[in-house]
């Protein structure tokens, strides 16, 4: 069951490829096959691209098209699948030794002669004897033993080599008597002349090219946190990913344009001289879009990461620390300009439509842009840190949710106590609370805008200048969580 949860976890984030380690280690017979049929079905059903490492042979035959064979570092074969299987005319036999059998190698030899079978000693790295003989050679405890006998092997031949084989339980475990599938020593298709003199020569050599090092082009750092930031604020839309998750982005992303094209309609119908909302309100009136996006996508940008230990993966190479977290915090922040940037533009499309005068429409367009692009750091960063913290997606949604909702509520609260007890002085100092006051106290304060609550008036000049140093703090110390979430991670 382990082993299967954890396929389930390298595929959930529908990657190009798998690299499956000794899949099948500790699985009885039943979950073996099991095993072995759910990686075949990884690329044949889903595209998914399985690297296996394994040293039983038999698997590999069963899950993979080529297999690399590897020995103390060294490269020994590659090629398909089907060359490995295909029937030659050697039949290459590993001998273990056993209590019964103390050399293996000697017992072996003993069941070929008595079966009829040549043998005389092998080469170190040379070839084995011509046809109907068996060369062998020692190595340490381990002994292989090459017959150049034509195939198929007789059937006393193959019963001789069972009997002295298989004595062993290791043995009898890795190796049934059934037809061989794999050998390192080939020679060519044909059936060679039983006389020595007529033999044909072999044709496959194993090249050992050893290390080679790359000499092609590195793309470094900057394509690899270039590419990160892309694919991070593609999957904040869902792009790239299972229809099922461009829903709700998608879905919230129309909420938040529906409002400025009924705005622009109206107001090209009407020929209205000014629209009914300006263009710094429009978020301030959407936040709830807005605070319900971030929830949703925040903790999917880097909650998975930290949950599933991939995160070390990206520190592999090139990717340092702070490389992570500004693409991340990039995407996060480009997701949300561009959720609450659109509708502005929309807006001023139809300002144009509705032949609106051109410098003013457009100074409160610029004035709009600048407020989103402080609202979306100030909201990604918050976003970003409350999911880092919280690695269960779930948890990090309400933590998002909590965060915007909660103090807004609270300080929108006291505001209005402030207001009915006649303290105005308390109402400028009240708003330095809240993310989304916060943001409103600025742009009242420098860019003009009306404030949220009219009858409660705005911060001016002097207390928009803490107004503005603290939403930079925020963006900042986002910032500084973040990297510092970061430094031990996967450890």
């Amino acid at each position: 069951m382990k082993q299967r949860v954890k396929l389930a976890q390298a595929l959930v984030h529908d990657p190009k490829l798998v690299l499956l380690d000794e899949p099948t280690n500790g699985l009885d017979p039943v979950g073996r096959d099991e095993m072995l049929g759910l990686i075949r079905r990884v690329w044949t059903d889903f595209g998914i691209s399985v690297l296996v490492t394994s040293h039983l042979l038999g698997e590999l035959e069963r899950t993979c098209d080529h297999v690399v064979v590897i020995d103390g570092g060294r490269l020994l074969r590659s090629s398909s699948t089907s060359d490995f299987t295909r029937t030659t005319t050697t039949l290459a036999v590993e001998v273990t030794d056993s209590d019964e059998h103390p050399d293996g190698t000697a017992a072996l030899r003993t069941a070929l002669t008595a079966a009829g079978v040549t043998l005389h000693p092998g080469v170190e790295e040379g070839l084995p004897a011509p046809a109907t003989s068996c060369s062998w050679r020692p190595r340490g405890r381990r002994r292989t033993t090459s017959c150049a006998t034509p195939s198929p092997v007789s059937a006393s031949a193959w019963s001789a080599w069972s009997s002295a084989a298989t004595t062993s339980p290791r043995s009898s475990a890795r190796r049934p008597p059934r037809r061989p599938r794999r050998t390192r020593r080939c020679r060519p298709d044909e059936h060679p002349d039983p006389q020595p003199s007529q033999a044909a020569p072999d044709t496959t050599r194993i090249h050992n090219i050893g290390y080679r090092s790359y000499d092609g082009p590195r793309l470094g750092r900057a394509y690899a946190r270039r590419s990160l930031f892309s694919q991070s604020l593609r999957g904040a839309y869902g792009l790239g990913r299972s229809a099922k998750s461009k829903v709700l982005p998608m879905l919230l992303a129309g909420v938040m344009c529906v409002p400025a094209l009924i705005i622009v309609a109206v107001a090209v119908a009407t020929k209205q001289s000014r629209l009914s909302i300006e263009y710094t309100q429009y978020a301030i009136f959407l936040q709830v879009v807005i605070g319900i996006y971030l929830a949703s996508q925040a903790p999917q940008s880097v909650s998975r990461d930290l949950r599933f230990r991939t995160v070390p993966l990206y520190f592999s190479r090139p990717i340092e620390r702070a490389d992570y977290v500004l693409a991340k915090y990039g995407a996060m922040a480009s997701a949300l300009f561009i959720l609450t940037a659109v509708p502005l533009l929309i807006m001023w499309i139809g300002s144009m439509l509705a032949k609106m005068d051109f410098a003013e429409q457009t100074k409160m367009f610029g004035q709009g842009l600048v407020s989103v692009a402080l609202l979306s750091l100030l909201f990604g960063g918050i976003g970003l840190v409350m999911a880092a913290l919280t690695p269960r997606r779930g948890f990090g949604v309400a933590a998002v949710i909590a965060v915007l909702t909660i103090s807004y509520g609270a300080v929108s609260t006291l505001m209005g106590i402030a207001y009915a007890t006649e303290n105005q002085g308390a109402i400028e100092w009240l708003g330095l609370f809240s993310p989304i006051t916060l943001i409103d106290g600025v742009q009242t304060a420098f860019l003009g805008a009306p404030p949220m609550f009219p009858e409660l008036g705005g911060p001016g000049a002097g207390v928009g200048v803490v107004y503005l140093l603290v939403v930079l703090a925020l963006i900042a110390g986002s910032y500084g969580i973040l990297m510092r979430r970061y430094r031990k991670v996967g450890l």
